[in-house]
């Protein structure tokens, strides 16, 4: 018999209510648009300076001096591609799975703010127009940290919106940090979102005034 989940968690899982078809199709739909000549062209400047950095050591973070980015993106596509090599296709791969990941968090966060009776719908459109975003579908085929940035941003918005339904849980404003963090080593402009948390609960969510301010301490001291 299976163990039910833990109200904490289930809130957060519990908007999946398009299920696994929804998901698949998805998926699916945003990966035809990625995938079809992804290593016909040869990569350009920036996407070269991607690839050299990858090939630095993961302690080598004077190697990104010359870039202004902060460095998760790299050591993620170092992982990766001693995974699955550095030809362009593989380069490149890592952003179309971070492309199809934000498609089914803008799905997910869709569901998340919809009304009850509308959050399948709400999910499909919400996700089906990230699929088809033709600017969304050109930085998932870049060797940069642009779709990696969509999808953590993504992941902080959703992490919220399920962190203050309901009764305050350390567990999901947690996840928030971790997201918030993410974004920080992520990309500049995540200081943006910073005061987020904080702002949100203070406005429409008193209860987790507390719980918003020690969530966002904790990334930005980690960062």
């Amino acid at each position: 018999m299976r163990r039910p989940l833990r109200p904490s968690l289930a809130r957060l899982v519990d908007g999946r209510a398009p299920g696994l078809v929804d998901s698949l199709f998805l998926t699916l739909l945003a990966l035809s648009l990625r995938l079809p000549g992804l290593g016909d062209r040869p990569l350009w400047l920036d996407e070269a300076y991607s690839a050299l950095v990858a090939r630095g050591t993961f302690g080598g973070i004077e190697s990104l001096q010359a870039d202004a980015s902060p460095p998760l993106y790299f050591v993620l596509l170092k992982a990766w591609t001693w995974l699955f090599g550095e030809r362009e296709i593989a380069l490149r791969a890592l952003s179309v799975a971070c492309g199809a990941a934000g498609v089914l968090l803008a799905a997910a966060l869709a569901r998340a703010l919809a009304p009850d009776g509308l959050k399948r719908a709400a999910g499909l459109a919400a996700g089906g127009v990230l699929a088809v975003m033709p600017l969304h579908v050109f930085y998932s085929r870049e060797s940069r940290g642009y779709a990696l940035w969509s999808v953590i941003s993504l992941a902080i918005l959703l992490t919220l919106v399920r962190a203050i339904q309901g009764t305050p849980s350390w567990r999901l404003w947690a996840l928030f940090a971790l997201a918030l963090g993410l974004g920080l080593y992520t990309h500049n402009y995540a200081v943006f979102w910073v005061p987020l948390g904080v702002v949100t609960a203070w406005l429409w969510a008193p209860a987790h005034r507390r719980h918003s301010a020690w969530a966002t301490l904790g990334a930005t001291v980690a960062w």
